[in-house]
């Protein structure tokens, strides 16, 4: 309930539309979490269902009263801007953090001359313009080894710990968030935000294991 609340008052579409996404993709997990609870275990799945959808409609007039967004129109702007910069400066990329000084210099003075801009609000685009190949590289490392881990939890979790098991489908599900996010803001430059990647990242990786009798 706190969670739904919190997104609701964000004032965030982004907010809205991916905390939604979270919590359709955790009645799944749920469901196919722990079968052996009977009866409880449907009625609390069954609640969860009911919670969502009573608040579908006030959410709704919540989300009408955001009007239009501002940077909409800018950050549809500076991609491009920031697409070129990333070929001239390919495949080693411009240096970490350097891309507030980069920009101006690729700008016709038509964005930087009303406003500061910071980052492109695209953390793919950004990162492979500052760090070119390297980021190509982590990231081909990196995505992989989410996806496969994140399939063994969902699909391959049958010697595992329930409540193991649930908190990394969680995980998963953070953690794709927070990567949908990134690919028109850049939630993980901030201190919370990373931390919290961090944590969801290490729950979805140590997953419990039952213990194994063995008869002498």
């Amino acid at each position: 309930v706190l969670f739904i609340i919190g997104f609701m008052l964000s004032g965030s579409r982004a907010g809205l539309a991916l905390g939604m996404l979270g919590c359709v993709l955790m009645l799944p997990a749920l469901i196919m979490g722990d079968q052996s609870k009977g009866v409880r275990h449907w009625l609390f799945d069954t609640l969860a269902v009911g919670l969502f959808f009573s608040l579908q409609i006030g959410i709704y007039f919540i989300s009408q009263q955001f009007g239009a967004d501002a940077l909409a129109d800018v950050r549809l702007q500076i991609f491009p801007i920031a697409g070129q910069a990333a070929e001239q400066f390919a495949p080693l990329g411009s240096g970490p953090g350097s891309f507030w000084f980069v920009f101006p210099q690729y700008d016709s003075d038509f964005l930087t001359g009303h406003v500061i801009v910071n980052h492109v609000h695209n953390d793919y685009l950004e990162l492979w313009l500052e760090a070119g190949w390297l980021f190509l590289a982590a990231a081909l490392v990196m995505l992989p080894a989410y996806l496969w881990q994140t399939g063994k939890v969902w699909f391959f979790s049958g010697a595992m710990k329930t409540e193991s098991v649930l908190l990394a489908r969680a995980a998963s599900i953070g953690l794709l968030l927070l990567l949908l996010h990134s690919a028109f803001d850049y939630p993980l430059r901030t201190t919370a935000l990373s931390a919290l990647a961090g944590m969801l990242a290490a729950w979805l990786a140590a997953v419990e294991t039952e213990a194994v009798a063995v008869e002498d």
